[in-house]
């Protein structure tokens, strides 16, 4: 689910900074190449990365690694939408992780 919301919100941001005024012809051109490399690079990150890092035990580096090449890319890349995919695949696992391994917590008396 998270995937989906912020794979269309990095789609959506990417639309709308290249359709924004003022509009160069070439960006028009590029805008569909960017958004199927952004939907392939998402489509990575949510079906190989998150599961391979949450099934192998230790989902913090993929989390980690994830989180920083995303951080890295906010300022000369913000305009693509894979600060967004990429930090969101970082939370992610470690969100997944989270779920499996903590038992259900009682009840406070």
């Amino acid at each position: 689910m998270a995937g989906t919301v912020c794979t269309n919100l990095a789609v959506l941001i990417t639309i709308i900074s290249v359709v924004l005024p003022p509009v160069i012809p070439d960006q028009l051109r590029a805008l569909s190449i960017v958004v199927v490399v952004l939907l392939g690079i998402a489509a990575t990150v949510f079906f190989l990365v998150v599961p391979r890092g949450v099934r192998s035990g230790r989902p913090a580096v993929p989390a980690l690694v994830c989180s920083i090449i995303g951080l890295l890319l906010v300022f000369p890349a913000f305009w693509s939408g894979l600060p967004i995919v990429l930090g969101v695949g970082g939370l992610c696992c470690v969100k997944q992780e989270g779920v499996e391994e903590r038992p259900r917590a009682e009840a406070w008396r």
